[in-house]
């Protein structure tokens, strides 16, 4: 995965927990 994914589902998850499951 590239950090460019990670930095989208952070800003699209938000505090969502599917956000921080991925990180």
């Amino acid at each position: 995965m590239t950090p460019l994914s990670g930095r989208r589902i952070l800003l699209t998850g938000g505090s969502s927990g599917i956000g921080r499951a991925l990180v």
